[in-house]
Formats: C-alpha cells, sequence, structure tokens
C-alpha cells in the first residue's frame, strides 16, 4: 500500500480591498475641538478623501476608510482592520486605504486568507 499526500498553501502577500469594503470597527468620533468636528454630533465632517486622511492623521488613527458618495470618514487600527477576514460588504463605495502611504492615497495591503487544498491518492498493490 502506497499513499500519497500533497498539501497546497496558497497565500497572496496582500489582499487589496475593493470599493464597497469597509472594517466595522472603524469609527468616526470626534471631540469638539477639531475644525473638521461636526460640533452638533462629534462626528468627523469632511469633504475630501485627502481631509479625511488628514484627520485619521490628527486622531492618532492607523487605517481610515472613506465613502466618497456620502463624505463618511471613519478611521481606526491595524489591530481590527489589517486582515482581509476582518472585512464586511457595505452598499456604498467605502474604501480601505493605508494611512501610511503618500498622502493616504493608496488602499490597504491587508493580510491575504489563506487558501489550503489537500489531495491524498492512495494505490493498493
Amino acid at each position: 500500500t502506497t499513499t500519497t499526500t500533497t498539501t497546497t498553501t496558497t497565500l497572496d502577500l496582500c489582499y487589496y480591498p475593493v470599493a464597497g469594503q469597509s472594517c466595522p470597527s472603524n469609527h468616526r468620533f470626534c471631540n469638539n475641538s477639531e475644525t473638521y468636528c461636526d460640533q452638533e454630533n462629534l462626528r468627523i465632517s469632511v469633504t475630501s478623501r485627502a481631509d479625511c486622511w488628514a484627520a485619521a492623521v490628527d486622531l492618532g488613527g492607523e487605517v481610515y476608510q472613506y465613502t466618497s458618495a456620502n463624505n463618511l470618514c471613519k478611521y481606526g487600527n491595524l489591530t481590527d482592520c489589517d486582515e482581509e477576514i476582518e472585512l464586511v460588504d457595505v452598499a456604498n463605495d467605502a474604501q480601505v486605504y493605508d494611512i501610511d502611504s503618500a498622502n493616504g492615497a493608496d488602499v490597504l495591503c491587508m493580510i491575504a486568507n489563506t487558501t489550503t487544498t489537500s489531495t491524498t491518492t492512495t494505490t493498493t498493490t
């Protein structure tokens, strides 16, 4: 009896989230001392991705997301938003960005899900 087992593991170096994926742990709260903070509801209020990036940097974020359809700006930490598995699909064009890229303009390189396949062949002689 000969048994051959082959295991293949595929791991992409990066997963780049597409528009419409969001990290649910990101938030948009701020305190009223910032110029980009809506004084009424204490949430980030911006009109561009660049303004969102600047606010997220100022608030100490490690990752941020911007939704151009409604100028929604959120930020968070990499502990909760650095893996593909942490993303959820949303009904808008939210995009997760790399806060440390030039002008915060690059999509975040996230840890990709791993795909493992196994094949077992048994031959009896």
